[in-house]
């Protein structure tokens, strides 16, 4: 006698299920973006700063701080992903405040961001959604 015919609908189940959750998968790993923007204000409060134009910068102790100082990004790990710079500065509210907008590889949890040789500082990722305000000097 034959052994009997085992029913095959929980396999196939099986399968609709786990090409439902690769589908659901695939589609967040296509739809969602690769990267994120990282931006910004550092506002500089300081008697240290110059004019020239309607445009400031740090001098002294500040002097690293001008349009086009490095805007550096790395990963948890420390690992430079994105480099960018400082816009130009422009005197708002008694400070020179200097904009700046950095594309960076997403997904990768927590973000450092370092202006000039100023200390580095964390950020998730779901914060930096919002743009990031800095401030040096008193």
């Amino acid at each position: 006698m034959p052994a009997p015919k085992r029913p095959r609908w929980p396999l196939l189940v099986l399968v609709a299920a786990l090409l439902i959750v690769a589908g659901g998968v695939g589609g967040y790993l296509l739809l969602r973006p690769s990267t994120l923007t990282i931006s910004g204000v550092l506002e500089l409060r300081s008697a240290s700063t110059a004019t020239d134009g309607g445009h400031c910068s740090g001098t002294g102790g500040y002097s690293d701080i001008a349009a086009g100082a490095d805007v550096t990004v790395t990963d948890a790990a420390g690992t430079i992903v994105a480099i960018g710079a400082l816009g130009a500065g422009t005197i708002a509210d008694m400070a020179c405040a200097f904009p700046f907008s950095v594309s960076a590889p997403a997904g990768k949890g927590f973000y450092g961001l370092t202006i000039g040789h100023r200390s580095k500082v964390q950020y998730s990722e779901s914060a930096l959604a919002q743009p990031v305000h800095l401030s040096l000097g008193s």
